[in-house]
């Protein structure tokens, strides 16, 4: 062994180098960053991802009840013509020429109630099929995405059926006249569908059908 120890076979021999520990500690930084980076980044897209659906859901909503009210009054317009408002009630005069009493035509009114639910029924279920296009720019707040023209499709599906209630009410005005009124209060259950998940919707609506003022 002593002869290979000589200096002209040192070059050739084969040494153990043993890595002294405080090499070890640099990698294990570099991992620790890495794995706060990949913790940080999920957090941030999660936040990010739970913030645009947040007003994804709040432009949505807002979307799919502009359409409704727009079904709701197209019907009340459409059924006003064949229900003039005169039909829904009978005045009758005192010798004097103030009113006597006011008699409401429960047979018109039901008619209508009728009427309106069923013009309702199908104004949304023509839209059902519909898609609700939402700018990216209107979800985000930013103005330089217009001109990418993306935008995130909904839907709106009706939950049970319209109903309309009818309501008769006397109230003094200000000039202390008593006041007759007619309303409709509209009810309808929506449902909001979005890419991935859906919301329902409760729209309520109180329409004034006809006003008597009673001298």
């Amino acid at each position: 062994m002593r002869r290979y120890m000589e200096p002209r076979y040192v070059p050739y021999l084969r040494t153990r180098h043993i890595r002294p520990r405080s090499s070890y500690f640099p990698r294990f930084v570099i991992i620790a960053r890495l794995a706060v980076f990949v913790i940080c980044f999920v957090v941030f897209i999660s936040s990010a991802a739970v913030k645009f659906y947040k007003a994804l859901e709040n432009t949505g909503n807002q979307k799919a009840i502009q359409l409704v009210n727009e079904c709701i009054d197209n019907s009340i317009l459409s059924v006003s013509v064949k229900y003039p408002v005169n039909g829904f009630f009978k005045v009758e005069k005192s010798n004097k020429g103030g009113v006597a009493s006011v008699e409401t035509s429960a047979v018109n009114i039901n008619n209508y109630v009728a009427f309106v639910c069923d013009n309702i029924n199908d104004e949304i279920s023509k839209k059902q099929n519909q898609k609700i296009e939402i700018p990216i720019h209107e979800i985000t707040g930013r103005s330089f995405l217009v001109p990418s023209g993306l935008s995130i499709p909904i839907r709106i599906e009706p939950v049970g059926t319209v109903t309309v209630k009818p309501e008769s009410v006397f109230e003094y005005n200000e000039m202390n006249k008593i006041v007759h009124r007619l309303n409709m209060k509209v009810n309808i259950r929506i449902k909001i569908l979005f890419p991935i998940i859906y919301r329902e919707e409760e729209i309520t609506r109180d329409i004034l059908i006809s006003e008597i003022i009673i001298i």
